[in-house]
């Protein structure tokens, strides 16, 4: 029989949607077989409903990044006139109903429960009953903002109340999201110097009903800005604003808002990546210092013109190949003021078709879930067919203990400085950058990366000379040459394909401005093949919504046959 963990948020913006979201993923990924339901869908705001065309987001995302297909929650106003009709036994007849299927074939259930709103009384009611009804254990999800210690334990103390009777279920434990939001988290223009820091607190000393052993601290998840950048299509959508350039608005993301009505000189540190520039629309020198940004290589998220204004066509038309670098552009009828004040009341929900984001706050979650000690508690056992967030999570384990270290030929390139980048900061692999540090450094400035200072860097003009003599002795069979090698050896992948086969690096990765061919003809030339292979084959592995299969060869051989595949 299925174990069931009923979710209850103790404040309105506790982020329960992903903390639901990252449990799944956490579960999943440790090979626990596990479903989700949502029994009733919350009131839709005006803004997450242009979003998600009233639709329930967390059963959107839940079917959208898993196998799973859990039923439709039944509508909170449906819900409400069945309580106020005195038919509450056949709501919650229909909840078990729906509820049974989804435990029909897993482990262990995740039902999210109701976010408390003032407005919505009967909400507590209903959250207590669903779990009494469900037999289910209770994990109250609660965001500490700048409450002290004790007020937590006031808090918590509190929320279980609701659930504390003898024969109704006992909260089991507690997650803490969004542990050191600021005060202000929104995206209003500020300055980072008027935000102290918060007062660290370790509250799973310092809370009693943590310390005493009343409740687990299940997770501590910390505040993460940039889980709530939307993208620039968010905000054009939501506002309503004419979009004047469309560019890469439904890939760039906000991550800072600024206003703009300085000179040039004093702006010129606000042209960072993921920063909207907001700005009345005559300010022709500020579009035309956006627009040179824009073509020196910074991703801005995009540019704002308030006030129903517009710049003169021909400045328009000086800053067209900026447009050009995908640079989005917005309009505004209201004045910079009141623009300002939209942007900062922007919903925090994640669309439904934002996948990326919702991606990353599951996994922001599900990295620090004690699933060990859910496991434990649980008593269930992992499912033998790995899902494809058990495969991740397992493959990135075996690199972390394999501590390979790998070049990539491709050094400056911005796709592969950002991979290096969360490779060493997770530890998968030892990354060798090669390529001109000046170079690289700024192409991880430009893109608003912080290169690690122990992150190692070759530069191919002070290595080169030493490989011509082994590439020399690799090839004279082939009558190779010291000023042939040399000229090959211009070619980095050609280097880094002479550290391989040297064992000076366990393996090597390129592709992403390079062709297959490219990559793999220095490896046949230089390492060449095992004495029992006839042939260089490729695979891939294929993360399919409900299991991980292996397919070869895609990419080499165009017509293998079953002994060449095998």
């Amino acid at each position: 029989m299925a174990k069931s963990l009923f979710f209850a948020p103790t404040s309105i913006d506790s982020g329960l949607t992903s903390v639901c979201l990252g449990l799944l993923r956490a579960l999943e990924r440790v090979g626990v077989s596990v479903g989700f339901y949502k029994p009733f869908c919350q009131t839709v705001h005006r803004a997450e409903s242009r979003h998600n065309a009233g639709q329930d987001s967390s059963v959107a995302f839940v079917r959208a990044s898993s196998h799973l297909n859990p039923p439709d929650p039944i509508a909170l106003r449906e819900a409400q006139q069945l309580l106020n009709r005195g038919k509450s036994d056949y709501l919650l007849e229909t909840v078990v109903g729906e509820y049974q299927k989804v435990a029909r074939d897993v482990d262990v259930v995740i039902i999210e429960g109701l976010v408390p709103d003032r407005s919505e009384a009967y909400i507590a009611r209903l959250n207590v009953e669903v779990a009494r009804n469900l037999g289910s254990e209770v994990i109250l999800v609660s965001t500490p903002k700048n409450l002290s210690a004790q007020q937590v334990d006031e808090e918590m103390d509190f929320s279980s109340r609701l659930f504390a009777n003898p024969s109704d279920p006992n909260v089991i434990g507690v997650i803490l999201n969004k542990v050191g939001e600021p005060e202000q988290a929104g995206l209003e223009p500020r300055s980072s110097s008027n935000h102290p820091a918060p007062s660290v607190i370790d509250y799973q000393t310092q809370c009693k009903v943590f310390s005493d052993g009343r409740f687990r601290l299940i997770a501590e998840i910390p505040w993460q800005p940039e889980l709530l950048a939307p993208r620039v299509s968010d905000i054009a959508r939501e506002l309503g604003l004419p979009v004047l350039n469309e560019g890469q608005m439904h890939a760039r993301r906000v991550q800072k808002v600024s206003l703009c009505a300085r000179s040039i000189r004093n702006m010129t540190e606000t042209l960072r990546p993921g920063t909207l520039l907001v700005t009345p629309g005559d300010r022709e020198d500020i579009v035309v210092t956006t627009a040179v940004a824009a073509l020196n290589g910074v991703p801005l998220a995009g540019l704002m013109l308030t006030g129903g204004l517009m710049p003169d066509q021909r400045v328009i038309d000086l800053c067209h190949r900026a447009l050009e670098t995908g640079l989005p552009v917005l309009g505004s009828d209201a004045n910079t003021y009141e623009t300002a004040h939209m942007l900062a009341n922007l919903s925090s929900a994640i669309p439904i078709d934002d996948p990326k984001r919702i991606e990353k706050a599951m996994e922001a979650v599900a990295t620090r879930i004690d699933t060990d000690w859910l496991q434990q508690h649980l008593k269930v056992a992992r499912q033998g067919r790995l899902s494809p967030p058990a495969f991740r999570y397992q493959l990135s384990e075996r690199a972390r203990a394999a501590n390979k270290r790998i070049v990539l030929p491709e050094g400056s390139e911005p796709r592969t400085v950002k991979a290096a980048i969360i490779c060493h900061q997770r530890k998968l692999a030892r990354c060798a950058l090669i390529g001109n540090a000046q170079e690289i450094r700024r192409v991880a400035d430009s893109q608003d990366l912080e290169l690690p200072e122990d992150i190692e860097i070759i530069d191919p003009s002070e290595v080169r000379q030493r490989y011509v003599g082994p590439m020399v002795d690799l090839r004279k069979h082939k009558g190779l040459t010291s000023d042939m090698a040399e000229a090959m050896l211009e070619d980095n992948v050609v280097l880094g394909t002479m550290m391989v086969a040297l064992d000076e690096a366990d393996g090597l990765v390129s592709g992403a401005v390079h062709t297959t061919a490219n990559t793999v003809r220095p490896a046949l030339q230089l390492i060449k093949t095992h004495d029992h292979a006839k042939v260089v084959s490729s695979v891939f592995f294929m993360l399919l919504p409900q299991q991980v299969v292996v397919y070869g060869d895609c990419a080499i051989n165009p017509d293998p046959n079953a002994e060449e595949l095998a």
